[in-house]
């Protein structure tokens, strides 16, 4: 699950700048700023970093989660036993 997160970050960021290399207009000069700057906060060590540690996050609480459920399951079992 990390992985897959990890590349859609990079597809959704590769969108972006795809996206931004269109904006030729005066007009448009405003948004490709603000998106290069978005791409440049997303492209971060720091970013990353926190995804980073964001996932594993989700990770261990799944893995917590799964585990706690067995043991509730078990508890229960044997309560009714």
């Amino acid at each position: 699950m990390p992985e897959e997160r990890k590349s859609d970050t990079t597809r959704a960021l590769g969108l972006l700048e795809d996206y931004c290399s269109k904006l030729k207009k005066p007009e448009e000069q405003q948004l490709k700023s603000a998106i290069q700057r978005v791409v440049g906060i997303f492209r971060s060590s720091l970013f990353q970093a926190l995804i980073g540690e964001s996932l594993h996050m989700y990770a261990t609480f799944k893995y917590s989660l799964k585990y706690f459920e067995t043991d509730y399951i078990c508890l229960v079992s044997f309560m009714l036993l």
